[in-house]
């Protein structure tokens, strides 16, 4: 019943925010505010992050980083730790090297993962005015449309559009990153990103934290090489999560479960 009236009132305020854009940047400054005076991740399953140790030269990776929300959850369990952002969406990759101003350890690229390096169309979602640069992908079937109509109120066919842009996409081993943990939530394009990645994984057997899309393709792709499912229930559990999933390699010597 809770969670019921907790969706109620979020489709109730997105529909607010489609007709009043302005609200939205309120409503993420508020938040972001209010998460980082309580010291507390945006995403319950970021929580785990504070029982690993990294070595001082391991990176931690945001692979689609949108506007900053999982660089605030690593910041806050790993405050010296080096961050590498990759954002294709070239509006919000502008934003975040000013939203966190003043922290030399984060490197921002403007560009998408995948198997392949090239340039292709990243297509984000706009309803009246409004980007859903949340739910923006590289293909035109992998845009969630069922999650736009249904979580608008009176939502209207005639008011949505979308907005196209050319992108450089690469692969995450072309950046020869000494990998500790990398998140990777790119709305259906994440096999790809880990096809692209494959050397980093098998170098550095780094922790990964994915958006479950595709969750048994991805583990059909991490599982022979040593990788197990877990999620995050105020302690490290076996098996899949309901939003994400943490893989952890079975050699992995960072973990305190």
């Amino acid at each position: 019943m809770r969670e019921s009236v907790n969706m109620d009132v979020r489709t109730v305020l997105r529909s607010l925010q489609v007709h009043f854009p302005a609200l939205l940047e309120v409503r993420y400054l508020a938040e972001r505010t209010w998460l980082r005076a309580r010291r507390q991740p945006f995403d319950h399953d970021f929580r785990f992050l504070s029982g690993i140790g990294f070595a001082s030269d391991e990176i931690l990776i945001d692979i689609g980083a949108n506007r900053g929300q999982s660089i605030d959850a690593m910041r806050l369990y790993h405050p010296r730790q080096l961050i590498v952002a990759f954002e294709p969406n070239p509006n919000l990759a502008a934003r975040l090297p000013h939203l966190f101003e003043g922290d030399p350890k984060l490197v921002v690229h403007n560009v998408g993962l995948g198997d392949a390096s090239g340039e292709f169309t990243l297509r984000v979602p706009c309803y009246n005015g409004w980007d859903f640069d949340g739910l923006a992908a590289f293909s035109f079937g992998d845009v969630n449309l069922s999650y736009i109509r249904s979580s608008i109120i009176g939502f209207d066919d005639a008011k949505l559009n979308y907005k196209d842009f050319r992108c450089p996409v690469s692969q995450l081993d072309g950046f020869k990153l000494k990998a500790g943990f990398i998140k990777i939530d790119t709305e259906g394009f994440e096999l790809r990103v880990l096809h692209g990645a494959i050397k980093t994984i098998q170098t550095h057997w780094p922790i990964l934290l994915i958006e479950n899309s595709s969750p048994c393709e991805v583990l059909d792709f991490l599982g022979p090489m040593g990788y197990s499912e877990f999620h995050f229930e105020d302690k490290l559990c076996e098996g899949r999560g309901f939003r994400n999933t943490i893989y952890v390699h079975a050699g992995a010597t960072r973990l305190a479960r």
